[in-house]
């Protein structure tokens, strides 16, 4: 009896047939088994997999209509079975999104509920829209110290101050008008990029043509001052900025192109722009999920690229400052990102509006707090904003609240954070937590995308706890956190010192140039060390110096306002002269004629009016009275004879056209000092002042606040040598030693007995 696939069986032509049939029918049972694990078979009452689609996505398939269209990204665990997918469903994409496998596409709920079954799927979304969440401030929050306070390491001046530079900070926000002369095209943003509807980025000028809330953004972060002599400076005014706009009609998709724009262009050894902050004052009102698109995208510049990613915390506090809901942007949630709240103008209570966390959940709570009420920064030329906000009469700045205005102090401040220390990178400490639906509570610990970064570690540390005083919005419970530090569900840990955050960053800087290991805990035990007063000698003289820009601008209705370039100087005890050189290159008009000319103005006794006027570009020695001593000088800038120049309108073509003039100048103050001396110049908390400079060795000294690195000693429990290694027992080397010897003692008995056995049996052989 033969088996069906005998030799002799096939050569039958029914027995082949037959043969054939049956391995078709295999066949076709093999690919349906396929298709229904990869490929879901498509019927009418398909059931979606709630699973994978996020909540805001499950809602709206409820109420769509068959028929409607619905924008949706989607996860992948690989776009080449994606693509698969969707052809088999007659789906096109729109969007490829390769750093976290997602595509963008439009499609019927039917086809979306059916890839939902996919096994290829990881998550779905919905296309959301998002919202934007809309001086004194840098002072606030002790930047302005920094950018005159030198630094010393063993006597030697390390840096004259600390203002972000070599750092860049890039905004994803609705656009920037680099044309402000606080934004310098080409030089403070040195790249401004717009999208069109496919993601294709591309450069401008001006991208923020009817929103203007990057453009305010982007003056709090980094703005160098120019169109206020210096006083609005941004936090880190000698960083630069990479501006991305998502447009007016802020989206998931367009959000999600910026950040991973920002990823392709900060990956190790290709961050040619030295990226190393994003600032995103946008977020949603949606639940946090850790599978999002967003939450993706901040992980993987986090923890891929090491750029530090900070959110704002939201708007949407001021119905509930009891900690019963949670209204906190979830995408600031994520442990990769910085969470920041918004506090008081001041910075002494948290904002009415500024989004809470749950009481009874420390996950949902924001991580830190900066000023965000009332906050002076640029504005666009006659945008959205700037239309509908009260200002001063200044074309150039705009006060307005959000937790917008706080996101971008604390940008500046990581800023300030890597300039001082370019080593920072992601910790060993995990983000709060107190037990989150969005985690299993067992692995929460053993996480790596539960760790925070160094620089919000840093901030935590350094915050200033704002204390509970009558209505401030601050609640009367608070919960322990890291190194026993006060933090709660309105401002986390509290409003942001970039004055001790930096002094912690140098320190963890110099412990690392001898110990690569070292932490922000070695590091924090030390930091307070390095802060002090100290002597320094100046060659008898001390230098201010700073660039601004004078215009004059003519709106439509033929309404003339200035820049107001007001800045201050202290003068110092002990000082004998003052000589200021002013310059400026005058407008040339196509004639060759010049137009208008530039004065400066000075009033060196506080009385209100010019005591001295510097015309044109010249050398000016001013003699200083004794009532000027530790007093406040005042400098002003003045246009004389300009005529308006015309240029196009920001707006729309049917906006009609202003007029502008623009004229950078440079100002440089040199202050001459008596001998054998010693004068205090310790730098003013105000942004308002310029700071003092030294100069050379001599025998007149100045008295100034500073950073001394040689003061960062380890603790002894880091500089202690390690202990000798401890001998090593000797018993398993005489252990070892006996076994071998056993070993050859045994092999050589079992030698002799087998040898006389073998005697034995070829005695026996020959009997």
């Amino acid at each position: 009896m033969h088996t069906l696939f005998d030799a002799k069986n096939i050569r039958s032509p029914a027995i082949r047939l037959c043969t054939m049939r049956k391995a078709a029918v295999l066949l076709v049972l093999i690919v349906m088994v396929a298709s229904a694990l990869f490929f879901p078979a498509i019927t009418g009452d398909a059931k979606p997999n709630w699973v994978v689609i996020d909540k805001v996505l499950a809602n709206k398939l409820n109420k769509s209509a068959p028929w409607d269209n619905i924008e949706v990204i989607v996860q992948f665990t690989r776009l080449s079975e994606a693509n698969k997918a969707l052809v088999s469903l007659r789906i096109t994409p729109m969007h490829t999104f390769s750093a976290i496998n997602a595509i963008y596409f439009r499609a019927k709920p039917e086809q979306i509920i059916r890839l939902s079954n996919y096994k290829c799927v990881r998550w779905m979304e919905y296309n959301e829209p998002l919202h934007y969440t809309l001086d004194k401030s840098t002072g606030v929050i002790h930047a302005a110290e920094l950018w005159s306070m030198p630094v010393f390491d063993n006597g030697t001046l390390v840096s004259e101050g600390i203002d972000g530079s070599g750092v860049t900070i890039a905004i994803v926000d609705s656009g920037i008008d680099a044309g402000h002369p606080d934004l310098d095209y080409g030089k403070k943003v040195i790249l401004n990029l717009k999208s069109d509807s496919n993601l294709v980025w591309y450069e401008v000028e001006n991208s923020d043509t009817s929103s203007g809330h990057g453009t305010h953004c982007a003056g709090i972060a980094a703005g160098n001052g120019d169109a206020s002599g210096g006083r609005r400076r941004g936090v880190a005014p000698g960083a630069k900025i990479v501006g991305l706009s998502t447009g007016e009609g802020l989206f998931i998709f367009n959000a999600l192109g910026a950040l991973e724009w920002v990823y392709e262009h900060t990956r190790p050894g290709s961050n040619v722009y030295n990226i190393r902050v994003v600032s995103n004052s946008w977020g949603s009102s949606g639940e946090y999920d850790p599978q999002d698109s967003i939450v993706q995208i901040i992980e993987k510049l986090t923890y891929d690229n090491n750029v530090v990613v900070v959110f704002a915390a939201g708007n949407a506090g001021s119905d509930d400052h009891d900690g019963h809901t949670n209204t906190v942007n979830p995408y600031s949630l994520a442990p990769a990102a910085i969470s920041v709240a918004a506090a008081t103008r001041e910075g002494d209570g948290v904002a009415d509006f500024s989004s809470r966390g749950m009481a009874t959940d420390n996950f949902t709570w924001p991580d830190i707090a900066a000023p965000g009420v009332k906050i002076w920064a640029t504005q666009p030329r006659r945008t959205l904003i700037s239309s509908l906000t009260d200002g001063d009469g200044d074309v150039y700045y705009m006060a307005i609240s959000g937790t917008s205005m706080a996101t971008p102090h604390v940008s500046g401040l990581v800023a300030l954070l890597w300039q001082a220390c370019p080593s920072m990178r992601v910790s060993d400490v995990h983000e709060d937590y107190g037990g989150n639906a969005s985690y299993d509570a067992k692995g929460y610990w053993n996480m790596s995308t539960t760790r925070i970064h160094e620089a919000e570690l840093i901030l935590k540390l350094t915050a200033d706890y704002i204390e509970p005083t009558g209505d401030n919005g601050v609640p009367q419970n608070r919960s322990i956190g890291i190194e026993n530090k006060s933090y709660d569900y309105a401002q986390g840990y509290g409003l942001v010192n970039a004055k001790k955050a930096v002094a912690l960053a140098l320190t963890l800087q110099k412990l690392r140039e001898s110990n690569p290991n070292a932490t922000v805990f070695d590091a924090y035990k030390v930091y307070k060390n390095i802060t002090m007063h100290t002597k320094v000698c100046v060659d008898g003289m001390l230098q201010a110096s700073w660039k601004g820009d004078w215009a004059q601008f003519v709106m439509r209705n033929g309404s003339v306002t200035h820049t107001n370039n007001e800045a201050f100087l202290k003068i110092p005890e002990n000082t004998t002269a003052l000589n200021i050189t002013f310059s400026y290159n005058p407008i040339s008009l196509d004639n060759g004629i010049t137009m208008g000319r530039l004065v400066l103005n000075l009033d060196t006794n506080n009385d209100g009016t010019a005591d001295e006027t510097i015309s044109g570009t010249s050398l000016a020695t001013i003699s200083v009275s004794g009532d000027s001593l530790g007093s406040v000088c005042r400098l002003w800038v003045e246009g004389v004879g300009f005529s308006a120049l015309k240029r196009k309108g920001p707006l729309d073509p049917t906006s009609g056209e202003y007029s502008e003039a623009i004229i950078e100048y440079h100002i440089l103050c040199t202050l001459f000092l008596k001998p054998n001396t010693t004068t205090n110049i310790t730098a003013e908390e105000s942004p308002i002042y310029h700071g003092w400079h030294f100069a050379t060795d001599n025998k007149t000294y100045a008295l100034m606040e500073a950073f001394n690195l040689s003061a960062a000693v380890p603790t002894r429990a880091l500089i202690q040598p390690p202990p000798p290694p401890k001998p090593k027992p000797l018993w398993p080397i005489i252990l070892l030693i006996i076994l071998v010897i056993l070993f050859i003692y045994y092999l050589q008995r079992a030698r002799k007995r087998i040898s006389a056995l073998g005697q034995r049996v070829l005695k026996r052989v020959r009997a």
